[in-house]
């Protein structure tokens, strides 16, 4: 029998070579099962009847199915597609509303409605929207198979995780409640895992699945699980092989999981991966069509060898073309958007549609380590650190295009405004110059992945004000979880001190009156300094360093995207 022993290393952070960390009472963890054995002894739940009762899944944002980015995707291939700041969005297997949550709060004229057939999950759901005081979400314990049409029509449908999870009745009732309640220019997000990617995890789910069948213990068979893998991993230390390269990348993957990911995602009892010309013949025989994946990049033929692009350019159906890319790429994964079939969809993405979106880009200067100024001729080269996307920018006006987008860090630019600050900086007579090199690039470095489109340039602020505040779902979620969502509708990690100064981030205080807060905690045992390995006692010492720490934290938020702005 195998068996694995770790140890936590507790929480701690460090910030200029300050390190704070907790050392008494402080946040509060989130305890489903208190949860739920709370909610059993009021009477407004039962025993745990599903897996998802007994493990409850981790529920996160997903920044991808934000309705702003399936928005933008349908007005780009030329859908009418509702406002999302007022859209009615309904989200199938909402968990306890980490997705759905903080779409509610920031769309106030929005309707939100989530299901899940997990009472456990929702009951947690329903306790932090009664928190944040949400009016306009709903959450209610419901099998998809039991969805009648009196639920309602939908702008926005998201169905994440759920389909190759659920029997194949359940999968073509998700293809017909997207069809029956999808609004006619409404969008639908379905995830689902797909072939032939899955094939090889198909095989570590299966060797998973056989050294687990003794264990009945969900906390069991997730170490069990593990344990497997790397004992398999260590028997093929000095082989070379597909399979042994398999076997890591999984373990890596799953290391960086939760046990709700490995037991739900990898261990429930169904798990379906799809071609994606099946999953799109499901959705055919129902009136749904295709309309884009969730990352356009993914869809670009011409980020493959040339000799294969001029091969799939041959074919005029676009389902086979993006079933041929899956075959190359091995994809195990696709977030699929679909409309209704009657939509007539403009594919042509010209130069000029990109002026109808605000951009941003991860790229950074290529050439930074060098000099922060353009070379002579006024090229640079520009290169995405995480997705390999490089753009060199030859002459000077696409070099201050891209540095543009660069200083911005990532925040969105409306195109216009875009060009006009070029053109400033360049000192040209207008901007038309900016605009057609603009209309040459823009969507080639949409497509290849180093350029992001949007439609709104995002609530929030990039500076630290002098009394920052950060938002009311960020302030609640920091009492008692390890992450927060940022104003990007992203999950973002937390430690002790992050938490405890992102809770007093209420608008209404200035550096002065966070560091007293801080310093109080400190005083009270909650938390401690330590410098150089050892913990900080002299009150004038502590000062000053706790001060630097809440500076260097404050400008972390702001790059991180949880500052909004604010009154002053």
């Amino acid at each position: 029998m195998l068996y694995i022993i770790t140890f936590d290393s507790g929480h701690e952070s460090t910030a200029n070579g300050v390190k704070t960390v907790l050392s008494g009472a402080g946040v509060e963890c989130n305890d489903l099962t208190k949860i739920a054995n709370e909610a059993i002894e009021r009477g407004r739940l039962t025993m745990a009847t599903t897996s998802y009762d007994a493990v409850p899944y981790e529920s996160v944002p997903f920044a991808k199915t934000r309705p702003e980015n399936l928005y933008t995707i349908g007005r780009l291939f030329g859908v009418d597609a509702p406002d999302f700041r007022s859209a009615r969005v309904l989200e199938l297997g909402c968990a306890s509303g980490g997705n759905l949550i903080p779409m509610a709060l920031e769309y106030p004229d929005a309707t939100c409605v989530g299901i899940d057939l997990s009472s456990v999950q929702i009951e947690e759901g329903r306790i932090h929207s009664q928190a944040l005081g949400l009016k306009n979400l709903k959450l209610k314990s419901l099998s998809i198979l039991d969805i009648k049409q009196d639920l309602g029509i939908f702008d926005y449908i998201i169905c994440h995780g759920i389909l190759s999870w659920v029997p194949a009745l359940v999968q073509d009732k998700i293809f017909h409640v997207v069809k029956d309640h999808l609004s006619a220019n409404g969008i639908a997000y379905i995830s689902y895992n797909t072939l032939p990617g899955w094939n090889m995890v198909k095989s570590l789910r299966e060797m998973m699945f056989y050294h687990t069948d003794r264990f009945d213990d969900p906390a069991t068979k997730a170490v069990q699980a593990r344990a497997l893998l790397s004992f398999i991993d260590g028997a093929l230390t000095d082989t070379q092989s597909a399979h042994r390269e398999a076997i890591k990348y999984e373990i890596n993957l799953i290391s960086k999981q939760p046990d709700s990911y490995l037991l739900h995602d990898h261990m429930e009892e169904t798990n379906v991966p799809f071609y994606f010309h099946e999953f799109m013949a499901r959705a055919s025989e129902v009136g749904l069509q295709y309309l884009a994946e969730d990352m356009l990049p993914s869809m670009y033929s011409g980020n493959l060898p040339v000799k294969t692009q001029e091969v799939l350019k041959t074919s005029e159906d676009l389902i086979r073309t993006e079933q041929y890319m899956d075959f190359i790429s091995n994809r195990r994964f696709r977030s699929t958007l679909l409309c209704h079939e009657g939509i007539q969809l403009n594919r042509l993405l010209d130069g000029p549609k990109i002026e109808e979106f605000h951009l941003s880009t991860v790229m950074a200067r290529d050439d930074e380590k060098e000099s922060d100024d353009a070379k002579p001729d006024g090229s640079a080269t520009f290169k995405d650190p995480v997705g390999g996307a490089m753009f060199s920018a030859p002459t000077p006006i696409p070099t201050i295009l891209a540095q543009t987008l660069v200083d911005a860090r990532q925040k969105p630019i409306d195109a216009g405004a875009l060009i006009e600050k070029v053109r400033d900086d360049l000192e040209l007579a207008d901007g038309e110059p900016v605009r057609q090199v603009l209309h040459k690039i823009g969507m080639q470095l949409v497509l290849a992945g180093a350029v992001q489109l949007h439609s709104c340039s995002g609530n929030y602020i990039l500076d630290v004000s002098r009394r920052p505040i950060a938002s009311r779902l960020a302030r609640y979620q920091a009492t008692y979880a390890s992450w927060v969502t940022n104003q990007k509708h992203e999950r973002i990690n937390v430690d002790i001190f992050d938490a405890a100064l992102l809770q007093q981030l209420d608008g209404k205080k200035d550096l002065d009156a966070l560091s007293a807060n801080i310093l109080r905690q400190i005083e009270e045992g909650k938390l401690s300094i330590q410098q150089h390995g050892k913990q900080v006692e002299d009150k004038d010492v502590m000062r000053p360093l706790a001060r630097e720490v809440i500076e260097a934290t404050l400008q972390s938020f702001a790059l991180k995207a949880l500052l909004l702005p604010s009154a002053d």
